[in-house]
């Protein structure tokens, strides 16, 4: 026997938007930043659409799923980002083969939505500007918070990008300034 089971739903993919506005670049930068895959404790590694309970039961987005493990979608956008902004020049992939000034390192440490009385979507993430010769440029951790509109699948997913859109916002500005 076969089909015998419930018909298998397709997921609704979500992904994120890499932010194409940012506050005018008082320098140019001066070097080449070459932007690391980021790291991040293996709970991130998902295409799933976290939710951290606050000792009862919160919802879960069993059908929704980001449109790549959340490192790597994460990574695509910080360096979209940096191109958004008219950095192309100064902007570059380790497989790009290109000797870099600068390093960028990211390290994620949360990504998702937070059950409290009001549930709240958190990014935060920690970098590093590092130079050619390995030494410590800056670092800085970038955090953001938003309501979702609502407690569903999509409103989260908007919420976690409307967070992460102020954080790379701040990230590239940040960055740009260091070099």
């Amino acid at each position: 026997m076969t089909g015998g089971g419930p018909a298998n739903v397709p997921p609704i993919v979500y992904d994120l938007t890499a932010p194409r506005k940012f506050p005018a670049v008082e320098k140019t930068p001066s070097g080449l930043l070459t932007v690391l895959d980021p790291t991040a404790i293996i709970m991130f590694d998902t295409q799933k659409i976290l939710v951290r309970p606050s000792g009862a039961e919160g919802p879960t987005f069993a059908n929704a799923r980001w449109s790549d493990n959340l490192p790597k979608l994460f990574y695509a956008r910080v360096v979209q980002s940096f191109e958004n902004a008219n950095l192309l020049r100064s902007v570059a992939r380790p497989i790009d083969g290109l000797t870099a000034d600068y390093q960028l390192l990211i390290d994620i440490r949360s990504f998702q939505l937070l059950m409290s009385a009001e549930p709240v979507a958190d990014v935060e993430f920690a970098a590093k500007i590092l130079s050619n010769n390995s030494k410590i440029v800056d670092a800085r951790v970038f955090h953001a918070t938003v309501r979702p509109s609502a407690g569903d699948a999509a409103a989260t997913a908007a919420a976690l990008n409307e967070a992460f859109g102020k954080t790379v916002v701040e990230l590239v500005a940040w960055t740009t300034a260091a070099m």
